[in-house]
């Protein structure tokens, strides 16, 4: 009978987990009949027993099974593998013979990988660590609802070598005594002492779930354990700012909602860095623990929506002390007792009482985003209430030293106290910088905060300077006569409490042995969180309970229930409470029973606030157009936002025209206007809309087919140029939001419509901008942020709007409606408009300055024809006999209407202009025919009717009263006339959306070519001068070109040619190499 009482005195406190006698494979028959009877599922269960690594490694393990390692002292360094699966009724155990019996001495590592496992009872002490000594994996199998318990990891150390290849690279090696991997695993009543090595003693690692879901809840727990001195290590090497006692998460994976629960732990000088806990995850309680002289504070770093209460930080006036700092939001820090904190030398911009940071990054909560930033976020919505700080140097401390954003939230019933004779008297308020609580606490919400023996130290309303009543209770001062500051149930850890509450059994609290004891922890456990006040509405909170015993809960009042009302182990319960129409505020009380132990907690609820009348309505937007067949969704706005009443509805003075629903989605049914009134259910107020009805899109959609570009990396073949393709059967996909693509038009157009097709009629948020030029300046046309209409293949999301002139646009997606994932998905874009009239070049102005001479029939060698553009009247083309002729290419299309020709020796030549815009060499038609000019002089000016035109060509054919046969000519301008047509231009459609960037360039310049390019073949630059600087040939496969070149300082003409060496474009580009 002794076995069957020690399974019922075991089940009590570890209703998974049944203890067995040593024996090897023999079964004990008689005792198994019992136990099938009192424990069924344990009855193919088998008992092992084990002393190596290697006899370990012969078992195959089902559930139900123990291993027991028979005590001695093991020298093995190897890694053992506990790889295996048992169930939540029948896991598989391996445990020492004896707790503390089997002493590991040469740093034996450990995975634990699988379901339902526990490991207990065993003791390192001394040999070498590793980097991940005990992890809850084993490759890519992870531990899920595994447990380490009743152990004790002492003094581990460094290999010589890897100590001194450390020190050369000045850093510190760097050990994780427990990486904690998977889902629902656990460290339960294990006492860790004496680490000298950087790396967090124990690590919540997120990778895994990252990268399954960040959205499903992690759940390890902490609990019960003992850190005791963690040596401090020297922040000028490398490694030692991951040298947390605890770290839960990583930067990387910090919106991962993790919800580990750290609690009922006592830490000792865990002095590794001063971030003793760091949080780096969402949603984790740090509860009822104890921290005794640890230099440091309990940091939330990253992740949002921590939970700090019930804990103890006792300084005892050792430097460097700390509590709790605060970045990120969403944050409850609540019922903590700080005594004792001071930080003046060591670290004292970050170890204060509570620190406040300022952050400069938004709070990433989303679990649904991989983006994440590595900066300080933002505090937002954090409440600090009922916290008790006791001759805490600087208590409420300021620090704007990573950004100084408004914080906001909360801060009440807050106790400050100083004895007359603390030596630690500092303000209430204190601050890194002057300014930084302007900066960073002035935005929070003050109120029932209270001080004594000590001065605010800022003008803030929600401090009083109270005489407090004090009494001491062992350490801890009581304070009475005031219901602000922390009411804690337990009193702090204590040396004494090791082995018995908190730690392993079998060592006490500076690591020496104890004499034998059990694995099972050897006492009740029941603690649970706080509630805040509930508003005066029916609604429900969750108080979370931390315990290691069976308990139940019930109420004192009809007003409030709970479910469930019983539970076993670490859980929680729903209360709840139905509406309070009084004014005035009601309380009850909420009874916790577990064990020996008894809680209560007081539910105070609200009464209700008189209502707030409605005083206007605004409707958005003001005025709006749409296509027949399209919808719109409106937006009211009330005034004030907190209005009681935000009822309104909706109506259409033409229904035949525009209908709208009850949630303000307007629907367009025939051409013309209608007039959309919101008229408020409290005090009848209205605001107006007038919507214009025009027929279906008409017209080119002049997006089709254009170069786009686009942030973020595609999914796959959804790539940008999807979105212009013409099919809504294909799409563009990135992962995130914002995300935004911009379209190229490739001239400016007057553009008046877009449209959007959405993937799987998804109602995207966004906004669109237009420029004129690519390094322009964007202006906003539409703002759809709110946007809640679909965009659907037959009623894409169109935004009608007055004329405005753009080549460049840009969309971007914000958000969605309804869609909650984090996919920005557009099957199509379109735009519409007319073409516009727009000056390429000023009237009047000499267009010759910029173009480049593309041929000539002959030149004197003195007197090149490169001289005929050189804006210098003193230097001259000269060509013997007549005719001769010489081609310029303006580099682009212009409208000209004037020549000025400058003759040498003021000669009367004859000659004719010719223009085109197919080549350099063909398409040339007429433009004046001087060749009956009788006329000299320094210039001879000829005009004719604006032509539009890219290459010109002259052609000296005779001279009138000389009788020579040299053509000579000084220079040769020709003239601007000004506006053109740019978006209905004549010139190759095709070869205007040539993208050629950066420009200007330094080493390198890209040339990106039609998809369908089969004509360009090469490419030159030419100098100034007409000098050929460099060339390529582009090859048939390719639709790029890149130059790799060092050319001085100064402006080319980049041509692209056919395999005719015929001139297809001519464009101007500055090197800007030095």
């Amino acid at each position: 009978m002794k076995n069957l009482h020690e399974f019922w005195r075991f089940k009590k406190h570890n209703s998974h987990v049944l203890p067995y006698k040593k024996q090897s494979k023999k079964k004990r028959l008689k005792e198994l009949f019992l136990i099938f009877f009192l424990f069924s599922t344990h009855i193919f269960a088998t008992e092992y027993t084990v002393n190596s690594i290697e006899s370990f490694n012969n078992l195959n393990l089902l559930p139900g099974d123990v291993v027991i390692w028979e005590n001695g002292t093991y020298s093995e360094d190897e890694r053992l593998v506990f790889n295996a699966n048992g169930t939540s009724s029948n896991p598989i155990i391996l445990k020492a013979q004896t707790p503390g019996g089997v002493v590991f001495n040469n740093g034996l590592q450990m995975n634990i990988a699988g379901n339902h496992l526990i490991v207990e009872g065993f003791h390192w002490k001394g040999g070498y660590g590793a980097s991940n000594f005990i992890q809850f994996r084993n490759g890519t199998t992870y531990a899920q609802n595994s447990t380490i318990q009743n152990c004790v990891i002492d003094g581990l150390g460094v290999e010589p070598g890897d100590a001194a290849e450390a020190e050369q690279d000045g850093a510190i090696v760097k050990h994780r005594w427990i990486v904690l991997y998977g889902n629902n695993n656990n460290v339960l009543n294990c006492s860790f002492l004496n680490k000298s090595t950087a790396g967090a003693l124990v690590l919540v690692e997120l990778e895994y779930n990252a990268e399954d879901n960040r959205c499903a809840i992690v759940g390890h727990t902490i609990n019960n354990n003992y850190f005791y001195k963690y040596e401090k290590m020297d922040p000028s090497l490398s490694n030692s700012g991951d040298s947390e006692t605890i770290r839960v998460g990583t930067s990387e994976f910090q919106n991962v909602d993790c919800r580990t629960t750290v609690s009922n732990n006592y830490f000792v000088e865990a002095d590794g860095e001063n971030e003793i806990i760091t949080n780096k995850s969402d949603n984790n309680v740090y509860q009822n623990n104890t921290f005794r002289r640890c230099r440091g504070s309990l940091t939330l770093r990253h992740g949002s929506g921590a939970t700090v209460e019930g804990n103890y930080f006792l300084g005892e006036n050792v430097d460097g002390t700390g509590g709790i700092r605060i970045v990120d939001s969403d944050h409850t820090i609540s019922n903590n007792y700080i005594q004792d904190c001071i930080t003046v030398i060591n670290q004292a911009k970050w170890n204060n009482g509570i620190t406040f940071m300022g952050g400069s990054t938004n709070s990433q909560d989303n679990c649904t985003s991989a983006s994440v930033s590595n900066g300080y976020q933002e505090s937002e919505d954090i409440t600090v209430s009922n916290n008790t700080l006791i001759n805490t140097n600087a208590p409420l401390f300021f620090n704007g030293d990573k950004g100084t954003n408004n914080n906001t939230g909360n801060v009440s019933d807050n106790v400050i106290f100083f004895s007359s004779n603390s030596s630690n008297i500092t303000n209430v308020i204190t601050e890194d910088d002057n300014g930084d609580f302007s900066d960073i606490g002035s935005s929070l919400s003050y109120s029932g905060n209270i001080y004594d023996n000590t001065n605010l130290g800022e003008t803030i309303s929600g401090f009083s300077s109270t005489n407090l009543t004090t009494t001491t209770n062992g350490e801890i001062f009581d304070i009475s006569g005031t219901t602000a500051g922390a009411n804690i149930s337990q009193s702090p850890y204590s040396d004494s409490d090791v082995a018995i509450i908190v730690g392993a059994c079998f060592v006490n609290y500076i690591g020496n042995s104890l004499n034998s004891c059990s694995n099972t922890p050897p006492t009740d456990i029941l603690n649970v969180s706080t509630l805040s006040d509930f508003s005066a509405s029916a609604s429900s909170k969750t108080l979370n309970i931390t315990s290691n015993v069976n308990w139940a809960v019930s109420d004192n009042s009809s007003w409030i229930s709970v479910n469930p009302t019983s539970g076993v182990n670490n859980g929680n319960t729903i209360i709840t409470v139905t509406a309070n129409t009084q004014t005035s505020t009601r309380t009850g009380i909420i009874t916790i029973t577990g064990g020996s132990i008894t809680r209560t907690i007081d539910i105070t609820q609200l009464g209700i606030t008189q209502d707030i009348s409605v005083n206007s309505v605004i409707l958005t937007p003001n005025d709006t157009s749409l296509e027949i067949g399209n919808t719109q969704q409106l937006t009211a706005t009330i005034s004030p936002t907190n209005a009681t009443n935000q009822n309104v509805v909706y109506s259409s003075n033409d229904s035949t025209i525009v209908t709208v629903d009850a949630n303000g989605l307007i629907n367009a049914v025939n051409i013309g206007e209608a007039i959309i009134t919101v008229t408020t259910d409290d005090g009848g107020f209205t605001d107006t809309t007038t919507v214009v009805i025009t027929p279906s899109s008409t017209g080119n959609n002049l997006a089709l087919n254009k170069p786009v570009t686009g942030m973020g990396t595609p999914d796959g073949n959804n790539i940008v140029s999807n979105l212009v393709d013409g099919s809504t059967n294909s799409r563009w996909s990135v992962n995130g939001f914002p995300k935004s693509f911009t379209v190229d038009l490739g001239d400016i157009f007057d553009i008046n419509k877009t449209e959007l097709i959405f993937y799987q009629d998804r109602a995207y948020q966004y906004k669109i901008a237009i420029a004129t030029e690519s390094n322009g300046t964007y202006t906003e046309i539409i703002d759809r942020s709110n946007n809640a209409t679909p965009g659907t293949a037959t009623n894409p999301v169109t935004d009608n709007f007055s004329p405005i002139n753009a080549r460049y646009i840009r969309v971007t997606v914000s958000g969605a409606s309804v869609y909650s994932g984090s996919w920005v998905s557009v099957s199509e874009f379109r735009v519409f408009g007319n073409t516009v009239d727009i000056s390429n070049c000023a009237t009047g102005s000499n267009l010759s300055l910029n173009a480049n001479l593309s041929s000539y029939s002959d030149q004197q060698t003195t007197n090149p024809a490169s001289n005929l553009i050189d804006n210098n009247t003193d230097s001259r083309w000269s060509a013997e006999g007549f005719p001769q002729n010489a081609i310029i290419d303006l580099g682009d299309e212009y409208t000209i209407n004037e020549i000025n020709l400058y003759p040498y020796n003021n000669r009367a030549y004859q000659f004719t202009i010719e223009g085109s815009n197919t080549s350099a060499s063909s398409g040339f038609s007429m433009l004046n025919d001087a060749s009956n000019n009788t006329s000299g002089g320094s210039a001879i000016n000829r005009s004719f009717s604006a032509q539009s035109v890219r290459y010109i060509k002259l052609t000296i054919t005779g001279a009138s009263g000389y009788s020579g046969n040299w053509s000579s000519i000084n220079e040769f301008e020709v003239i601007c006339s000004g506006a053109q047509n740019l978006s209905n231009r004549t010139g190759n459609k095709e070869f205007a959306n040539i993208l050629i960037y950066p420009n200007p360039f330094t080493t390198s310049l890209t040339i990106e070519l039609p998809k369908n390019n089969t004509e360009i073949t090469s490419a030159q630059l030419i100098d100034v001068f007409g000098r050929e600087v460099y060339n390529t040939t582009v090859l048939k496969s390719s639709n790029s070109i890149n130059f790799s070149t060092n050319l001085p300082k100064g402006i080319y003409f980049l041509r692209l040619l056919n395999s005719a060496n015929k001139v297809i474009k001519t464009t101007k580009v500055i090197s800007n190499t030095d």
